[in-house]
């Protein structure tokens, strides 16, 4: 992921998709959090987009208020 945002490095924010993801379950919480958490160590604007609602309480937990990325 730090190669992808290198080579980009004039973004500013990154936008995950998940609109017509179904559920997360908990290994898909942390590997958001995988790409999140280095994403945010770059300086970008780390957000989910489209959050399945039956997740967003175990995703919370995974990745954490107060600053969740959760939209």
């Amino acid at each position: 992921m730090l190669d992808a945002f290198a080579a980009h490095a004039a973004a500013r924010r990154l936008v995950i998709d998940l609109t017509r993801l179904g559920r997360i379950d908990t290994t898909g919480a942390l590997v958001l959090r995988s790409v999140l958490d280095p994403a945010r160590d770059a300086g970008l604007a780390a957000r989910i987009r489209g959050f399945p609602p039956q997740s967003r309480r175990l995703t919370e937990c995974i990745l954490g208020p107060p600053t969740s990325p959760l939209e």
